[in-house]
């Protein structure tokens, strides 16, 4: 275990200021991007289409799990400074949500088998892990918790399917150069 956190203390070291704040951009423009785009219905696009876990995957598979773990945490908070949005409580939330995504599909991303569903498998259990979270607090949310979990899954499936073609392409493209 201390091998384990000296690994992770020196690639934090040695993380590049320049991709951690070109990321850091990129988290909050896509999504603006995305919410500008006309949605039928009253579930917004973004709730869709999962923009906000994109830009963390991308890091994850290029340049490593410290990176990509500064990117989940302050991409929400970033975008709620700037934009007023997300409300307060989802800035939490989505974090949450986005720094266990990025954990777990960094685990699973080592599997060769894993490595093509992670991103997916990893959403799952960041959905499945913000639901515990909404049932030890409950104020975060107005939501049940199970509700929470089973809308964001059946609105998000676009981009459950959008987000497993990103980690598909980004391994491949990785793994060509």
């Amino acid at each position: 275990m201390n091998q384990q956190s000296y690994s992770l203390r020196s690639e934090l070291k040695t993380v590049q200021v320049r991709p951690v704040l070109l990321l850091l951009a990129a988290t909050c423009i896509l999504p603006i991007l995305i919410h500008l785009i006309p949605t039928a219905g009253a579930v917004p696009i973004g709730a869709k289409l999962l923009p906000i876990f994109y830009v963390p995957l991308i890091a994850l598979i290029f340049y490593g799990l410290p990176v990509a773990m500064i990117i989940a945490v302050a991409g929400p908070l970033i975008n709620y400074l700037l934009t007023g949005n997300p409300q307060w409580e989802l800035v939490i939330l989505f974090s949450f949500e986005l720094l266990v995504f990025t954990l777990i599909t960094g685990f699973l991303l080592k599997n060769t088998f894993t490595k093509w569903i992670s991103a997916p498998l990893g959403l799952l259990a960041a959905k499945g892990m913000s639901m515990g979270l909404l049932v030890f607090f409950p104020l975060l949310l107005q939501k049940a918790p199970l509700d929470y979990f089973s809308q964001s899954i059946s609105n998000g499936l676009i981009g459950l399917v959008i987000l497993t073609l990103i980690a598909i392409g980004a391994i491949k493209y990785r793994g060509n150069k």
